[in-house]
Parts: structure tokens; C-alpha cells; sequence
């Protein structure tokens, strides 16, 4: 069994979120041009298939979206909307289904979202779409990127985590880009600021309490801006507001629980403490 592929172009058989613009997913594209786009499970499920018409064998498989502990997105980019638009432990009655024609087509399937295959809900997807499609499935355990070329790399500390039909793996945890173990020594401020006043926001736009927001806050390295190797694969799961030393709130969206995007800048980007996914969870 192979490790998924890095260097662009994928495989033929492949599909990729059409959504645009889309840093990540434009990029994906430019470097592998002649596969499949899909805006939903449905479609995506419908270009690998597609791709195996024919074939002699069975074929490597790949779908490029973004995506979170446990869940790849199939459609709206960063923000899938409805059930039909991302492959997850909750809506299995929508992809199974869908992707069950491929069990026999296929060899193996590869996951390029980030964080997808990480903890228990990341191990437990693979195992299920395993089952479904009756070949290993590949899903990374931390941040993926995919810079202008369409190469994909994989974040430090990132490992592909690996469930075949009869194996469902055991957890790995995400890496982080902080130790939370730092957090508490690092300054809340930035530019020499502090943070003093903050709001948070769930992916739906729910508002958390306060003191979540000033929790979240807190766990942000606001003083070491971060730069990625390319464009990360990772859902909008969140957004903060936030005032540094009595200057005017500013507008940043939460990756996936591992970054922090400036809305008015997005090459400001920072990391987050382990701390981070623990109060975005709400434990």
C-alpha cells in the first residue's frame, strides 16, 4: 500500500471540490487540470466511478477538499452547507450509498484535507469509508497544504493516518504548531499590545460566551505571525473578534482549529496553542 501522492499532477482518478475562488483548491486544480470537479457527495462519488470505466485493474483513488477532524469537505469550499456536501460520521446515510459502487473498482482512496484522519472521529471515518468502499483509506492527521504549483505538503508532525476494511487504527492525535505547555508564558498582545476586548463565533455564526472568547483568545500566538507553505485545507470552523491594546476590533476566521486568519490580511496568519481545540469543543 503507497503513501498518497505529493507532487502534482494526482493520479487521473481523482476528483476535486469545485468551489473557486479558493486559494487551496485553485491551486489543487492548476496542478492536476484534467480530473474530476464536484459540488456535492453525489458528484464526487460519480467522477471516481467514472474513472474506473474501463479499467484493467482497480485504480488509486483521491478527492481534494477541505476538511476538520473526522469530516472532508465535497462542496462549498471552506464552508460546506448541507449534509450532501461533505463526507463525515454524522451523514453516513448520505455517502454510503453513494460510494458503495466503488468497493471493487477501487484500490485505495486518499483523503487531501486537513486534519481529516486525525483523533478518534478522523479514525473512525477512514474505518467507515473503508467498509464502504472495501479498500484502505488515507487521511492526514495534521494541516495539508497545496502551493501554486498544486504540490501538496503535509504540516511537521503530520502523519497519514491509514484504515483498511478490517482495521480500524488507533487515534493519532493532531500536532501543534505551539506546545500548550508555552501558552501561559507568551504575551496576549500584539505589537506590544494586550487583548482587550474579544467575541467568538461558532461555524454557524452562533455567538460564544465571553469567557470562551477571551479563552480562545488567549491561546493564540499573536506575536509569532505564521507562514504557511501554501494554501491550507482546512474548513472555516469559527471567527473572532478581537481589540488589541483599546484599538479597534479586528476580524479574524478560525482553520480547522489550528490557525487563525486575519479577514483584512489573510497572509496574517497564526498559530494556535493544543489548548485551542479543547475551548472551541467546549471541554
Amino acid at each position: 500500500m503507497l503513501p498518497p501522492t505529493l507532487s502534482a499532477p494526482l493520479p487521473p482518478c481523482a476528483s476535486i471540490d469545485a468551489n473557486t475562488p479558493d486559494g487551496y483548491l485553485d491551486n489543487a486544480r492548476a496542478g492536476t487540470p484534467a480530473v474530476g470537479a464536484h459540488t456535492s457527495v453525489q458528484i464526487a462519488a460519480a467522477n471516481l466511478l467514472a474513472r474506473t470505466n474501463g479499467a484493467s485493474q482497480p485504480s488509486m483513488a483521491s478527492l481534494v477538499g477541505h476538511g476538520t477532524m473526522g469530516l472532508i469537505a465535497t462542496g462549498g469550499g471552506q464552508s460546506p452547507h448541507t449534509s450532501s456536501q461533505y463526507i463525515g460520521l454524522d451523514n453516513q446515510n448520505v455517502w454510503t450509498p453513494l460510494f458503495q459502487p466503488l468497493s471493487g473498482r477501487i484500490s485505495g482512496l486518499y483523503l487531501y484535507g486537513s486534519n481529516v484522519g486525525a483523533s478518534a472521529g478522523g479514525a473512525q471515518l477512514l474505518y467507515a469509508l473503508a467498509r464502504v468502499v472495501n479498500a484502505p483509506v488515507w487521511g492526514p492527521t495534521g494541516l495539508i497544504y497545496c502551493n501554486a504549483h498544486g504540490d501538496f505538503m503535509l504540516e511537521t508532525g503530520s502523519l497519514w493516518q491509514l484504515a483498511t476494511p478490517a482495521m480500524l487504527p488507533a487515534p493519532i492525535s493532531p500536532p501543534s504548531l505551539l506546545p500548550s505547555s508555552l501558552a501561559a508564558s507568551l504575551p496576549s498582545g500584539q505589537a506590544g499590545g494586550r487583548v482587550g476586548a474579544c467575541a467568538a463565533f461558532g461555524s454557524g455564526g452562533v455567538p460564544l460566551p465571553r469567557k470562551s472568547a477571551l479563552a480562545l483568545a488567549s491561546q493564540v500566538r499573536w506575536d509569532q505571525r505564521f507562514h504557511p507553505p501554501g494554501e491550507p485545507a482546512a474548513v472555516v470552523t469559527g471567527r473572532l473578534r478581537v481589540s488589541f491594546g483599546g484599538t479597534a476590533m479586528r476580524s479574524f476566521t478560525i482553520l480547522g482549529d489550528a490557525l487563525v486568519r486575519d479577514d483584512a490580511d489573510p497572509t496574517r496568519v497564526y498559530p494556535v496553542a493544543l489548548g485551542f481545540r479543547a475551548i472551541a469543543l467546549g471541554r
